[in-house]
């Protein structure tokens, strides 16, 4: 069984320097087993493209990723991690589903990063907003160095694609990276995902969900201009919590633009980690 999003927002495919996306999810699969005994099952290999519909642009490739879903004890919600990605070999993917089980597998696109040393590359960032979706196919070259280019792609293969809708492109006067600052946005590297935020003169609120897989302890966040904070306990895997930066001296203007850093242990390993994300937004009044 498949489950495809229908869009995509533009400012989460394709970025600048130093701010860091998530991968992005596309699709969900889920695969069964009725074996009595466990087996592996083959992924399929999927070829994703950004596509202008009215074939001006030649088509893009974009680098697809797997994620793993795994089943704890009872419950009926998957924790996900990234599988291996070998980008020079292409191979193929596949998981191993234990006896009468199952396991969701998400497809997911990493972000375009446009690197804008000295503003040269403007241009090229601006560019993107030439395409309207994102074709998802599921490639028919099953070589083990393989690697298929979108602009390769034949009728036939272009007609099974599945087309995911690309919204929220830059469309006023100013420059794509000026409508990029503007908006409002919260991202750390994988594993930690920020899924909602609240900035004012005397705090960031930010709420933390671990997608790592393993349970964390000691967090730690820091926020730059406004301060940061001490052991702030521990995050269970697959669990969220809501943790407040008080600031050292009140934040001013309109709109609030730094890197967060949360500090964390993994308890297993006893090993110390930094995750650096990158927050904007609008200072609202309290």
């Amino acid at each position: 069984m498949k489950e495809t999003e229908k869009s995509v927002k533009f400012n989460s495919l394709v970025t600048i320097d130093n701010q860091p996306r998530s991968n992005i999810p596309v699709q969900t699969i889920t695969l069964k087993n009725d074996f009595f005994i466990p087996k592996r099952f083959d992924l399929p290999k999927m070829i994703a493209c950004l596509n202008d519909k009215e074939s001006v642009k030649r088509r893009e490739n974009l680098n697809v990723r797997y994620s793993e879903g795994r089943y704890s004890s009872g419950s009926d919600i998957p924790l996900f991690s990234d599988l291996y990605y070998d980008s020079y070999s292409y191979s193929a993917q596949n998981v191993e589903i234990p006896a009468n089980g199952k396991k969701q597998v998400k497809i997911l696109l990493e972000p375009k990063y446009v690197y804008n040393y000295n503003n040269q590359n403007q241009n090229l960032f601006d560019s993107y907003k030439d395409f309207d979706e994102v074709l998802l196919i599921q490639s028919k070259n099953k070589g083990r160095y393989s690697y298929t280019y979108c602009d390769t792609l034949d009728d036939a293969e272009l007609e099974d694609a599945t087309h995911i809708a690309i919204t929220d492109k830059p469309t006023s006067s100013k420059s794509g990276f000026e409508q990029l600052f503007e908006q409002s946005r919260c991202a750390f590297q994988s594993g930690l995902a920020c899924l909602d935020f609240k900035v004012t003169p005397t705090y960031i609120k930010v709420v933390i969900s671990n997608a790592l897989g393993y349970n964390i302890s000691d967090i730690s966040i820091t926020a730059d201009g406004c301060g940061g904070t001490k052991s702030l306990g521990a995050l269970e895997a697959g669990s969220q919590n809501t943790y407040t930066v008080t600031c050292f001296s009140p934040l001013v203007g309109e709109k609030y633009s730094g890197q967060l850093s949360i500090g964390y242990t993994n308890p297993i390993t006893v090993i110390k980690h930094i995750n650096i994300g990158q927050l904007t937004a609008k200072i609202e009044n309290i």
